[in-house]
């Protein structure tokens, strides 16, 4: 069964490990074998990764786009969910499912389980800045 895959103008999708970039009008394209693809739309970069539910995602993310490194990635992805399952978690149920999907190598299903994670999860940039104290209030810098 074929994959009809649409793309906006400009948007990205990642086909086994390629990134391709729509020109500038909608296309639309059939994946007529089995392949591993990712919209731009869902992608993470890794830099974000700076909480645990954001780290098991990007790692989820790499085995599924990075073959080569995908027994490493799966091997700290278990390692980040397991210490998610230990954590209080406003949804442990997402996260036994996503390690449940992880141990069945269903990359697709743990970015589906932890997306709602993720939504949830506080940008850590924001709250650095949000709680760092500016100069004005310590007083000048000896």
């Amino acid at each position: 069964m074929s994959l009809k895959i649409t793309l906006k103008a400009g948007e990205i999708v990642v086909i086994n490990g390629c990134v391709i970039r729509n020109g500038t009008r909608r296309q639309s394209f059939w994946i007529e074998t089995r392949a591993d693809v990712m919209r731009g739309s869902d992608l993470m970069d890794p830099r974000e990764a700076k909480t645990p539910v954001r780290r098991a995602y990007a790692l989820a993310q790499a085995a599924l786009l990075d073959p080569g490194a995908r027994d490493e990635s799966v091997r700290d992805l278990q390692r980040t969910l397991a210490g998610l399952a230990v954590e209080p978690s406003p949804s442990p149920v997402d996260v036994l499912t996503a390690a449940n999907r992880a141990s069945t190598s269903d990359f697709y299903g743990v970015l589906r389980a932890l997306r709602p994670l993720v939504a949830r999860d506080p940008d850590p940039s924001r709250a650095r800045h949000a709680s760092a104290p500016s100069a004005c209030e310590d007083g000048p810098i000896r």
